[in-house]
């Protein structure tokens, strides 16, 4: 009982902030590389949209796969360009240091 206690006092609400780090930390690194970051939407919501049509369409039809699989592209895309892409050399546009 206490574990479970524990569970729902510190790890749920936890949960609830972790969609909030991801947007975070994915704008901070657009940042880094000079760019908006409305650019997350093309990594996380626009994704997200278009697997939830893709649920939409039954189990199998061409266009749940084309759906899945253009969802899939852009979380692959955005997770390179975030992840492995250099940021801007010296002080860009979004800088604290201006």
């Amino acid at each position: 009982l206490g574990l479970l206690k524990m569970y729902t006092i510190v790890f749920r609400p936890s949960a609830l902030l972790s969609p909030f780090r991801v947007f975070a930390m994915g704008i901070k690194r657009l940042h880094d590389r000079d760019m908006t970051g409305w650019y997350i939407a093309w990594i996380t919501i626009i994704p997200a949209m278009l697997l939830l049509l893709a649920g939409r369409t039954g189990d199998g039809s061409i266009a749940g796969l084309a759906l899945t699989w253009s969802a899939l592209l852009l979380i692959g895309l955005g997770v390179a360009g975030l992840g492995f892409s250099r940021g801007t050399d010296g002080v860009n546009e979004y800088d604290a240091a201006r």
